[in-house]
């Protein structure tokens, strides 16, 4: 069997929605406003070998786009880790990152 080209392990986002100015007013006359986290991408894992291609389906606001971001680098992931051929894109410095051919 051959390494995989692409490995994704435990990928996780999750985004924190912060108050408004209105909730945290709200907050000074007694409310009890929070900031919300969403869990945007949970726990994905997958690899893809050379030559295979992987499609992504699902309903509208499941996190397919934000798993594709955080699959080519652009989306640091809140836990979990990108291996391409092997590297952690998410680790690579400037240099290191640039000098990776895709």
């Amino acid at each position: 069997m051959n390494d995989p080209f692409l490995e994704v392990r435990g990928l996780s986002k999750n985004f924190v929605r912060k108050l408004t100015l209105t909730e945290k007013i709200g907050n000074m006359f007694g409310c009890q406003y929070r900031e919300q986290t969403v869990r945007a991408v949970d726990h994905v894992s997958l690899s893809v070998s050379r030559g295979e291609v992987l499609g992504v389906v699902g309903e509208s606001g499941c996190g397919k786009s934000t798993l594709g971001r955080m699959v080519c680098g652009l989306l640091n992931p809140s836990s979990g880790e990108v291996l391409f051929k092997g590297k952690n894109i998410h680790a690579l410095t400037g240099n290191e990152h640039r000098d990776t051919q895709l």
